[in-house]
This record gives C-alpha cells, sequence and structure tokens, in this order.
C-alpha cells in the first residue's frame, strides 16, 4: 500500500468543473506503456472523491492510498534479492468553460537518495514499512515510426 499526498492547482483561466480524479498504482514491467496508456484511456477505478469544482487558481492537497495485490507486483530479481518498481496513474478530468479537458501524469516511485535516480522497492525487506520514498515524473516511450 502506498499512503501519500497529491498537491494539485488550477493553473488555467477558468473554472475547473467537476473535477474528477482517478488513481493507479502498477508495477513496472515490460509492458507498462501499453498498460499506462490503457488506463488514461478509459480509466475502469473508482474515483478518489467526488467531483469537484476548483476555481482558476485555487487548489489544495488530495489524500490518498493506493493498494497493489501482491499477484500483480512485477518481480525482478538483483542479485538473489526480489525487488521491484511502482507506478503511480494520475487521470484528471474537468468542464473547463465550453471544453472538456483531460490531464494525465505518471511516477515512478522508489527510494530517495540514489542521486537523479529512485532505487528500488526491495521484497526481502518483510512487512517492512518503507519511508523516505520519492517520486519521478514517467513519459511513454514514443512508439518507433516506419
Amino acid at each position: 500500500m502506498l499512503d501519500f499526498e497529491m498537491g494539485l492547482v488550477n493553473a488555467s483561466g477558468v473554472t475547473a468543473e467537476g473535477l474528477k480524479i482517478a488513481l493507479m498504482m502498477a508495477s513496472a514491467s515490460p509492458a507498462q506503456d501499453e498498460h499506462i496508456a490503457g488506463f488514461h484511456a478509459a480509466p475502469a477505478v473508482p474515483l478518489a472523491g467526488p467531483p469537484v469544482d476548483i476555481s482558476s487558481g485555487e487548489g489544495g492537497r488530495v489524500p490518498g492510498k493506493l493498494l497493489l495485490e501482491a499477484r500483480h507486483i512485477h518481480v525482478v530479481r538483483i542479485g538473489d534479492r526480489p525487488m521491484f518498481v511502482p507506478i503511480v496513474m494520475i487521470d484528471l478530468r474537468w468542464r473547463g468553460g465550453l471544453s472538456l479537458r483531460h490531464h494525465a501524469a505518471d511516477f515512478m516511485v522508489g527510494t530517495a537518495g540514489q542521486g537523479g535516480k529512485l532505487g528500488p522497492i526491495w521484497l526481502d525487506r518483510g512487512a517492512q514499512r518503507q519511508s523516505g520514498l520519492a517520486a519521478n515524473r514517467y513519459f511513454i516511450r514514443a512508439a518507433p515510426v516506419a
């Protein structure tokens, strides 16, 4: 389980009406880009709360808890140690003036203190709680053009 708080600010010039927030956590894997794209095309998860209106220049904090079942973790071994890297997917949809708007962002989560890179979440630590986690923005790799 990942327990976090997300800061959210409406930087547009109009009120974000009926803002819907969908959140999901997955495990980094060879198929992660397809999984992320599918989530953002049509998030099939409950909303993080009821839709809200956020005036231009306003914002706040959104607390969240995401659970990733053990059977959905893509385990990678480094030496004899099992590890994984969680990905948090955020999908925002709202009305802005006469338009329907959409914004998506994805983040790799890991241990901090590895310079510009994140460290993995080690799975051989039992139920020991991880702290000092950090997140880096993740962008889907562009498909090669033939």
